[in-house]
């Protein structure tokens, strides 16, 4: 199935959107957006659908991010009743930490792990659970 002109410009405005969300506002405020969302787990075709086209269509956008990416697939994931949920990944660089963002619906990740940097990142969840 190939996407339609449609399908690539809805897309691109709400990662143009979210990544204008992400430079305006602090992230409390945009925290209400709802990083998850309950329902059925997206299909494997559907995850792979909507994680590709949210990338793509984030390319063009100057300083796009995983943040602005995950925003949107979550967003998209939410209007047609799937389960999501963001995670949030740390590592640490040099002398200070990055951090990634991902998001999930049931078992498979829809934007996050493009590159395969999965491996390289210890979750925040992770985390929280070792420390109680």
């Amino acid at each position: 199935m190939k996407p339609g002109l449609f399908s690539y410009t809805k897309y691109f405005l709400l990662n143009l959107f979210f990544r204008s969300q992400v430079i305006l506002k602090r992230y409390r405020d945009f925290r209400a957006l709802s990083l998850s969302a309950s329902g059925t787990p997206a299909p494997v075709s559907t995850a792979r659908w909507i994680g590709t086209l949210t990338y793509k269509t984030s390319l063009p956008i100057p300083g796009a991010n995983c943040l602005s990416r995950a925003l949107t697939a979550i967003f998209i994931l939410k209007r047609k009743g799937y389960e999501a949920r963001m995670e949030i990944g740390v590592r640490p660089k040099d002398e200070t930490f990055l951090a990634h963002a991902f998001v999930y619906s049931g078992t498979n990740i829809i934007v996050g792990n493009e590159n395969g940097e999965i491996k390289e990142f210890t979750f925040l969840s992770d985390l929280r659970s070792s420390s109680t």
